[in-house]
């Protein structure tokens, strides 16, 4: 039986993403329909980039957060994220997590990155 998925933030909010990167307004709604027909539970996760730096953002790739105090931001929310997990799995939950190709933080196998990148998009 299903458990409990870990959502990346925009995939439940696609109005938190940055100005032009929304899929559809609100919720992506295959992804929430597939999970649903699946008998998944849903836990929305903290998008860091939008905790970090707020709704009025441009885009930015990984080069542009990676700073000490993104990471230590970035650390407080794994942390908190793990724990949940921690507790789902202690009870024998599945648990799977569902993040967003392109994120800078988000990615699962492609991040945005570019190495030359800085200032506005």
């Amino acid at each position: 039986m299903p458990g409990v998925a870990f959502v990346a933030h925009c995939l439940l909010n696609q109005n938190s993403k940055t100005k032009g990167g929304a899929r559809c307004p609100g919720v992506y709604s295959p992804l929430v329909e597939e999970l649903r027909a699946q008998g998944w539970q849903m836990q929305q996760m903290p998008c860091p980039e939008l905790a970090f730096t707020g709704l009025n953002r441009f885009w930015a790739v990984r080069e542009q957060l990676e700073t000490r105090a993104y990471r230590a931001h970035c650390r407080r929310l794994a942390t908190a994220i793990a724990g949940a997990i921690e507790l789902h799995i202690r009870r024998g939950d599945d648990v799977i997590l569902v993040g967003i190709e392109g994120s800078p933080s988000m990615g699962v196998h492609v991040t945005s990155s570019d190495p030359d990148r800085c200032g506005n998009p």
